[in-house]
C-alpha cells in the first residue's frame, strides 16, 4: 500500500511518512511506495531532486502526483485500517486503488486510532520513535555523506517567523499596540498576553528576538562561523494595507522589517540566508547539516530531518515558550 501526504509543511510530511511506515509493518501490509501531491512542493519552495534524490526519498519509491491523481484516489485513514484489521483478522492484501493518509486530523476516534495501530501514544511520542527504514534511508543519502566532516566551529541558528509572526505597532506608535500574524486586522493589546499568552491562538510559538540576540551576545565568541537563517517577514509583509505600505512595495516593506528588527541579529553572524525559496531551502538544510551545534525557536525544522535519523549535534539551545526570561523579552520587544 502507497502512503499519500497531504499538502502540509515538510516536518508534517517527515512525521506522516514515520506514521505511516510503522503502522502498515506492524499490520504486516506491503508498504509500496509514497505520493506527494505536485503543490506539496510549490507550498514548501523545495525541488524534487533536493527530497527524491538529495535526501533519497525516491529509494522509498516517492513520486509526484498531480491535483486530479490526488482526488482520485480512494483514502483510507487509521480509523478505516483499523476497522478493516477487525473485520478481517489479518490484513493480507487491500485492494488496488487505495491508498493510507497517516494524518491524525482533529478526529478524536482517528486519534485514538493511530495509538491502537502504532502502539504506542502518538501525539506523545511520535518526535521520539523513527522507523528503522527511514532512519536508515536519510543516513545513507547524499547530502549526509557530504557532510560527515563537519566543522566543529560552525554555528548554525534558525529563527522561524512566517504566520506566527508579530510587530510592535511601528504605524502609529502607539504603546502597549502590536500586530500579531496580520497587519490589515485589529491590534492587540499587551494587557492581554502579560498574564495569559496563551489567550491568543498561536501566540506562544513567537520568539522575540531580543532573545536571539542575547543568546548570540554568549555564543559568538565560541564559533568562526554562524550561519543565520529565517523564513524572514514575507507572509506578514503580505497583510499590510495600502496606507501601511505608503509609497512601498510590499517587497520593499519586507526588507525594511527585516532590517528594523533582524539588524541586530545578522549583525553577529558570518552567512545570512533570509526568505523561503527554493535556492535557500538547499542552503538552510545543507548549512545546518554541515554545523556542529544548532540553534532553534518557534520551529524544529529543519533540524528534525536529522536528529530523528540519529545524525547527533549539540543542540546547544532550544527555546522555549515557556522560558520566563523568553516571555519577558516578548513583552519588551512588543513595547
Amino acid at each position: 500500500m502507497k502512503i499519500i501526504i497531504s499538502n502540509k509543511g515538510l516536518t508534517d510530511a517527515f512525521d506522516q511518512i514515520n506514521t505511516g511506515i510503522i503502522i502498515l509493518e506492524n499490520l504486516k501490509l506491503p508498504f509500496e511506495g509514497i505520493l506527494f501531491p505536485k503543490t506539496f512542493f510549490e507550498r514548501n519552495k523545495v525541488t524534487t531532486k533536493f527530497l527524491f534524490k538529495d535526501l533519497n526519498l525516491s529509494s522509498l519509491g516517492a513520486e509526484v502526483i498531480s491535483d486530479d491523481e490526488f482526488q482520485s484516489f480512494r483514502i483510507l485513514t487509521a480509523w478505516d485500517l483499523k476497522l478493516l484489521n477487525k473485520k478481517l483478522k489479518k490484513l493480507e492484501y487491500i485492494d488496488e486503488g487505495y491508498v493510507f493518509d497517516p494524518r491524525g486530523f482533529s478526529d478524536p476516534k482517528i486519534k485514538r486510532s493511530l495509538d491502537f495501530l502504532l502502539k504506542f501514544k502518538y501525539f506523545y511520542k511520535r518526535k521520539k520513535i523513527f522507523c528503522k527504514n527511514l532512519r536508515k534511508v536519510i543516513q545513507n543519502s547524499t547530502l549526509v555523506n557530504a557532510a560527515r566532516k563537519y566543522s566543529k566551529d560552525n554555528l548554525f541558528v534558525h529563527y522561524r517567523l512566517g504566520d506566527i509572526a508579530a510587530i510592535p505597532d511601528i504605524f502609529t506608535n502607539e504603546k502597549n499596540s502590536f500586530y500579531f500574524r496580520r497587519l490589515d486586522q485589529n491590534k492587540f493589546n499587551i494587557s492581554k498576553i502579560k498574564d495569559k499568552p496563551n489567550g491568543i491562538r498561536h501566540f506562544t510559538k513567537f520568539i522575540s528576538p531580543i532573545t536571539y540576540e542575547r543568546i548570540l551576545d554568549s555564543e559568538k565568541i565560541n564559533h568562526k562561523q554562524i550561519t543565520f537563517c529565517s523564513d524572514g517577514f514575507d507572509y506578514i509583509s503580505e497583510t499590510a494595507t495600502k496606507s501601511q505600505l505608503g509609497i512601498r512595495s510590499k517587497s520593499q516593506f519586507c526588507e525594511y522589517l527585516t532590517e528594523k528588527f533582524l539588524g541586530k541579529i545578522m549583525s553577529k553572524c558570518s552567512e545570512i540566508i533570509i526568505g523561503e525559496n527554493e535556492e535557500n531551502f538547499e542552503k538552510v538544510v545543507r548549512n545546518c547539516i554541515s554545523s556542529n551545534k544548532w540553534i532553534s525557536g518557534g520551529s524544529k525544522f529543519p533540524f528534525f530531518i536529522f536528529e530523528n535519523a540519529a545524525i547527533g549535534r549539540d543542540y546547544k539551545y532550544q527555546i522555549k515558550s515557556s522560558d520566563l526570561i523568553h516571555h519577558k523579552e516578548v513583552i519588551s520587544y512588543l513595547n
